[in-house]
């Protein structure tokens, strides 16, 4: 049963609903959301594009949505988040966006490189998203790995279609330290909203898993959603 306020939690690319385990704030639910083939829904098939992920969610949101609700998103999770709020019909109150570069600006090109079994394997050893123990094990070869190799092919595959403003106060959050973006163009972030705020922070691409910023971006958030 969902309070007044309801925060739906989308994961990045290859991410699962454990990444938002430990975030709460008082007066609010926390539904983090699990995408289809990933964690605890692995039994279900991948997604096969972003529209098929885009309409997966807005299900899930609409069965158990409150009055008044919030998205956020880190990564591929920030794109799905803005996805979702241009396709919904109640719109969200606020939407959060994290280390996502502008839909227009998404370097497609980027993730195809990834569809190369070494290259993902050198990623992931890179960011530390998994330990030489899991990345040897079949769980991880048969489950997380093609998950996150899925969601890297369907973002290589994304083609921005030019849409309509959101009405909706848009927060990005990123950190100049983070590699995988690229700083220059978040300020682009600017035409896809009417009311766009930004928030820095610090740290690589996974800034949000360090305990001072999970509790910098909860008190953003807490700030935003409390005086909407």
């Amino acid at each position: 049963m969902c309070t007044d306020k309801t925060i739906f939690l989308l994961p990045f690319a290859g991410g699962t609903s454990l990444l938002y385990n430990r975030w709460e704030l008082d007066n609010f639910t926390f539904h983090p959301i699990e995408y289809s083939g990933h964690g605890s829904r692995f039994h279900e098939p991948l997604s096969s594009n972003m529209d098929e992920i885009a309409e997966d969610v807005i299900r899930k949101i609409e069965a158990v949505k409150s009055k008044e609700y919030f998205l956020f998103g880190h990564s591929m999770g920030g794109l799905i988040a803005w996805l979702i709020a241009q396709r919904i019909k109640d719109k969200p109150k606020a939407i959060f966006i994290s280390a996502c570069e502008p839909p227009d600006c998404l370097n497609a090109e980027a993730y195809r490189k990834y569809q190369n079994d070494e290259a993902l394997m050198r990623y992931m050893k890179e960011y530390g998203r998994a330990s030489e123990r899991q990345r040897t094990s079949e769980v991880f070869r048969k489950i997380f790995f093609p998950a996150i190799q899925n969601d890297f092919r369907i973002l290589s595959e994304y083609v921005y279609e030019p849409c309509a403003v959101l009405d909706v106060p848009i927060i990005v959050l990123y950190s100049k330290e983070d590699t995988r973006m690229r700083y220059a163009r978040m300020d682009n972030w600017k035409q896809f909203g009417t009311d766009v705020h930004f928030e820095q922070l610090s740290g690589d691409h996974f800034y949000l898993e360090e305990e001072q910023n999970r509790k910098r971006i909860l008190g953003i958030m807490e700030n935003v959603m409390i005086n909407v």
